[in-house]
Order: structure tokens, then C-alpha cells, then sequence
């Protein structure tokens, strides 16, 4: 398990504005810290389930599932890319999409099809994602 301090060094390092060279920055962390606060509370709120503890400190553990680590990194480097004032690259970009759509695909409940699909097509029977769209006519009393 990763602490709120790991996941916020390894997304300034993603984004390039901590490394070797240049000194970690008191404020840009704080910052960081508290935009994974809200990037978790985002996340829980849409339905992504992953378990994870809101950190009160940055020391404290996330309890995170090990696969979600990459998907935290990358996404809270994309939301402090305002902050630290430095664009993120396109290839973090598409890093952070990637691993993004495979968290989801992992810990977003998938939805149960309301009606059965011996229904014919154009009642409610729809081959893609949006699969709840038959409406039945209230039955009169």
C-alpha cells in the first residue's frame, strides 16, 4: 500500500517539476496533497470504488488496491498541472487515459440491464453502453 505523500512525489515527478536536480517545493506538495483529497472524493462520488481512506495527512496509508497506483499518479499530475504551472506532456496525457479507462474497467460496478433483451429492438433492447432506455407506459387504473 502507497501513502498520500508517495502518490503525490510520484505525480510532481511525472510532471517534471520535481527530479534530482531541483528541491521539492513545501507548497506545491501541500497543494497536491489536497487536490488527491479531492480527486478521491471526485472518484468515490461517480461511482469508482476502490476502498480508499481520505489521508488527513500526507504520511497517512490510502489503502489503494497496488493496480490503481499509476491511475493515481498520472491523474492527480494532470489536476496540478494549473498549480505547478507546468503543461503536462502528451505522452503523460495518454499514460493517464490508459490507466484511467483501465481502473474504471476494474472497480466501476457494471449496470444491470432492467428489461430482458428478448425485447425487440426499438423497445429498449440497445446493443451499446447506454443500455436502460425503455420507458413502459404507466398502466392505467
Amino acid at each position: 500500500m502507497t501513502t498520500a505523500a508517495d502518490i503525490v512525489s510520484q505525480a510532481l515527478v511525472s510532471l517534471g517539476v520535481e527530479n534530482e536536480l531541483s528541491a521539492s517545493d513545501e507548497f506545491l506538495e501541500a497543494q497536491a496533497f489536497k487536490a488527491l483529497i479531492r480527486m478521491i472524493n471526485r472518484w468515490t462520488s461517480i461511482g469508482i470504488i476502490l476502498g480508499i481512506t481520505i489521508p488527513t495527512a500526507p504520511a497517512d496509508e490510502l489503502g489503494n488496491p497496488d493496480d490503481t497506483e499509476d491511475a493515481l499518479a498520472t491523474s492527480l499530475a494532470i489536476a496540478v498541472q494549473k498549480i505547478a504551472k507546468r503543461p503536462a506532456s502528451p505522452a503523460l496525457r495518454k499514460d493517464q487515459k490508459t490507466y484511467y479507462r483501465q481502473m474504471k474497467a476494474v472497480y466501476v460496478p457494471t449496470p444491470v440491464q432492467d428489461y430482458p433483451s428478448s425485447l425487440p429492438l426499438g423497445q429498449g433492447v440497445n446493443t451499446g453502453p447506454r443500455s436502460r432506455q425503455f420507458f413502459p407506459n404507466p398502466e392505467a387504473t
